[in-house]
């Protein structure tokens, strides 16, 4: 799986171009918020800190098309990590960042997708950010990390479960 992935980003001339020009790897970025003041990181999968390009690899158990990879970006919560990454690279003297993902299918034959995070959904995700952030140095002051309730809870099944169970009974 490993040498087929790799082979496949080779041949693609669009993924090997930004790597190309992503030539920092695994580099890890820390500033400190100025309004919180605490410490923040980002860690880059490759980076070209003169073009202000980050590129962040994704594999993908799915397909590596824009409609299913925009569907994990909300579910899996990629455009608060573009968010994150840019505001960091920002601080950190990165022009104009802009936030790329390199996404590969691990089943053959290993397709490859390149998508641009548009800059309208990374501000939309900033407020999250911030308000992260602000959280996270409320937890550093205080020394008190949130957790889950502390006490059973009553569960029960999402409403699509349920409509399905439902329709068999009947």
């Amino acid at each position: 799986t490993y040498r087929g992935i790799v082979d496949s980003v080779s041949e693609s001339k669009a993924a090997t171009n930004l790597l190309h020009v992503c030539q920092s790897r695994e580099l890890s970025g820390f500033t400190v918020d100025p309004i919180n003041d605490v410490l923040c990181k980002a860690r880059f999968d490759a980076i070209s800190v003169q073009d202000g390009v980050i590129l962040d690899l994704k594999t993908t158990s799915g397909l590596a098309t824009r409609s299913e990879f925009e569907r994990t970006i909300g579910s899996l919560g990629y455009g608060f990590q573009a968010a994150l990454y840019t505001w960091v690279a920002a601080r950190l003297g990165v022009p104009s960042p802009a936030f790329m993902f390199l996404v590969v299918e691990v089943e053959y034959p290993h397709g490859v997708g390149l998508f641009a995070m548009q800059q309208e959904v990374i501000d939309l995700y900033m407020p999250k950010v911030q308000e992260a952030i602000q959280l996270y140095a409320e937890c550093v002051k205080a020394n008190a990390w949130r957790s889950y309730p502390d006490e059973v809870q009553s569960i029960g099944i999402p409403a699509w479960v349920r409509k399905g169970l439902e329709e068999v009974a009947a």
